[in-house]
């Protein structure tokens, strides 16, 4: 895996104040908070987000183990390989 120049994880999430808007945390740190109005898919899309970097790393984990892909289905790879590398900021 290339080397990480995220926040390490786990991330978690939770409210950054009990009314307030929901924060994605990493070792007890904020990292993120999610400004966004009311509505009924902001705790869906924070987990979402705090679950990102697990994705990424079992996507990054399942790609290197399944590269023998290209040769059945190019497209699969390419676009596996184009969301990694975005997630890396490599493109």
């Amino acid at each position: 895996m290339a080397k990480a120049n995220h926040t390490e994880g786990p991330w978690e999430f939770g409210l950054a104040e009990p009314d307030g808007p929901f924060c994605i945390a990493a070792g007890g740190y904020a990292i993120a908070k999610m400004c966004a109005a009311p509505g009924p898919h902001n705790k869906a899309n924070a987990r979402m987000m705090a679950t990102s970097l697990e994705l990424y790393e079992a996507l990054d984990e399942l790609y290197r183990h399944v590269q023998f892909i290209v040769s059945i289905a190019p497209h699969y790879s390419e676009m596996v390989e184009a969301a990694l590398k975005k997630a890396r900021g490599e493109q």
